[in-house]
């Protein structure tokens, strides 16, 4: 079997069926691999055998590759295994949100407001943002500056730190804004009176307001430590040490559940107590790059990557005991951000290596929509246009 020979009969693998093959696919593979590590190291193989034997699956694939079924067995080995990054069978351009909201988009020309319908508005100058409650407003920064702006870029009220601002978070009532300045954690009422500084030193992670306890806030006053705060009265509610460095904090709906995620674990808090709950492991050589709770509910999306160039995307509902995380998506490259959409319906990847979004269906039910050429579309006219980062997606 040549190369000639095989690559006409991969090509005409169609782009059908890609996340039901991945489906079905993976659970073979990833228990062949399991099986592989518990049985005794094989004896070494000659060379001219294995040479065969590549041979021979090169052959098996390009059978397949000429029925149905195997032309999405093909596509995935080909997609995969060869490393190529990226959905084909993708959207030119952003025309709806799945999921519908609306959604802040932080580029280099500014913040992009992004509405269901793929309309979008440009809030020139801007380095990132967040929602308030109900999208009434938008809270955005730049430099030393954060701003309480409308939609349409009417401000509403300003105020400059010393710091450089690098996050904020709108608290559930609206009436408190939490924001990162320099190398302090401050908060300031929603109407832009009463800026306090909460604590003076803690780490470059972003606070978490608790929800159905909207002054309670989770932050990182150290690497190894998370503290849960009450705003108002400048108190500390409880602290807990983590076992690995903390670079993202997210609650659970309900409030009872904070993860804190580090670098190939997550550890899952009592939201009341601080206790840990659980001990989430990722699978050896891969490293967590983001994490997101689900709108309703306690199923927790975590994006994962490695260092040969793999990614994962991943799903666990930390409402059932003992539950273990299903994969949703895999592919070449790396996943910077994970997302779920309004209505909870779809976990939104961002796939930088391959320009594309990826909306996928949160539940059982097998689905994959792709949007490519992300970086043009909000980075426009220009020649090296950047990858944007997904702010915030709300409002459903």
């Amino acid at each position: 079997m040549s190369d000639d020979r095989l690559q006409p009969l991969l090509e005409r693998a169609g782009d059908d069926g890609r996340a039901v093959a991945e489906q079905r696919a993976w659970p073979v593979v990833h228990e062949a691999f399991v099986q592989r590590r518990a049985d005794p190291p094989p004896r070494r193989v000659p060379r001219p055998l294995l040479a065969f034997a590549a041979v021979a699956v090169l052959a098996l694939i390009a059978a397949l590759a000429v029925t149905d079924p195997g032309a999405a067995v093909a596509k995935w080995v080909r997609d995969h295994i060869a490393g190529t990054p990226g959905i084909q069978k993708s959207a030119p351009a952003l025309t709806r949100l799945p999921g519908r909201g609306r959604m802040l988009v932080a580029a280099r020309q500014g913040v992009w407001v992004v509405n269901a319908d793929g309309s979008r508005r440009l809030l020139r100058g801007y380095d990132g943002a967040t929602w308030s409650p109900h999208g009434l407003y938008v809270g955005a920064w730049r430099g030393h500056e954060l701003f309480a702006i409308e939609p349409d870029g009417r401000v509403h009220w300003s105020l400059a730190r010393g710091g450089r601002i690098r996050a904020a978070n709108w608290s559930p009532d609206g009436y408190r804004i939490a924001y990162l300045t320099g190398r302090s954690l401050r908060v300031v009422a929603g109407d832009g009176s009463g800026d306090v500084q909460l604590r003076r030193r803690v780490a470059p992670v972003a606070a978490a307001w608790k929800p159905n306890a909207p002054h309670l806030l989770a932050l990182a006053p150290r690497p190894r430590v998370v503290d849960v705060v009450a705003t108002d009265p400048h108190t500390l509610a409880w602290r807990h040490a983590v076992p690995q460095r903390t670079h993202s904090l997210a609650w659970s709906a309900d409030g009872r559940l904070l993860a804190a995620a580090g670098r190939t674990r997550v550890t899952i808090l009592n939201g009341a107590s601080g206790r840990t709950r659980r001990q989430v492991l990722v699978p050896h050589g891969f490293r967590i790059t983001a994490i997101a709770f689900a709108h309703t509910g306690r199923q927790l999306a975590i994006a994962l990557t490695s260092p040969n160039g793999h990614a994962r995307a991943l799903t666990v509902d930390l409402g059932v005991r003992n539950s273990r995380p299903r994969q949703l998506f895999t592919g070449a490259g790396r996943f910077s951000q994970v997302q779920w959409s309004p209505d909870d319906r779809w976990v939104l990847i961002s796939w930088p290596a391959a320009d594309q979004w990826l909306f996928l269906r949160s539940a059982r039910v097998s689905g994959v929509s792709a949007v490519r050429d992300i970086a043009r579309q909000f980075d426009p006219g220009v020649r090296a246009a950047r990858f944007p980062a997904v702010a915030d997606w709300c409002c459903g």
